[in-house]
């Protein structure tokens, strides 16, 4: 029993002479739902000294399959200060008429869009960035950024990938042909 009351002892001398050795993390609350009709899904995709970027979709957003809803997803972005209050909210749309959505990431501190367009009669698949600030501005880019020639199969969504300098993006893509083989196209883009 001494040696109980001596260990408790000992618990509670250490914790009030050294109170802070541990930090809790700070949970915050938003002030409102963050749910919008026909947006079942949402992830935090960025954040800067602000605030923070929501993506939200109505097709569930960790899929890593190739084309998975690729006609029906629809996106949103939405944008909340750090006291989790929304800022702004906007759908997200391709850069061009016939140009599909293919990846939404956060990066050099804005939202980076990603849409392509396959030109089947010249078998060219063409990429398109476009941007998105903190205060919910957009910027499109008319112009080609990335460009695959002779694709003539099936092809999956592209992924980026973000330098570890944060100074560079590559955008990945696998073509599916005929043949059952896999093609693997790359191009590399700097982006300040």
């Amino acid at each position: 029993m001494a040696f109980i009351n001596r260990f408790l002892l000992l618990i509670l001398s250490f914790s009030v002479i050294c109170p802070n050795i541990s930090e809790a993390r700070k949970l915050l609350l938003s002030p409102s739902e963050i749910d919008e009709s026909g947006f079942g899904y949402t992830k935090v995709i960025g954040q800067d000294d602000e605030g923070y970027f929501l993506l939200l979709s109505n097709i569930t957003l960790n899929y890593s399959g190739d084309r998975m809803g690729f006609r029906s997803r629809k996106y949103k972005l939405a944008y909340y200060n750090s006291n989790l209050t929304q800022k702004w909210s906007i759908p997200v749309n391709a850069t061009k008429p016939n140009a599909e959505i293919e990846a939404v990431t956060f990066f050099n501190e804005s939202i980076l869009i990603i849409s392509s367009e396959y030109i089947k009669s010249d078998l060219k698949l063409n990429y398109y960035f476009s941007t998105i600030n903190k205060e919910g501005v957009i910027s499109e880019g008319e112009n080609s950024v990335a460009s695959f020639s002779q694709i003539s199969g099936e092809y999956e969504k592209c992924r980026p990938v973000i330098s570890t300098g944060r100074k560079m993006i590559a955008i990945t893509t696998r073509e599916f042909t005929s043949d059952n083989q896999q093609n693997y196209l790359q191009q590399s883009l700097i982006q300040n």
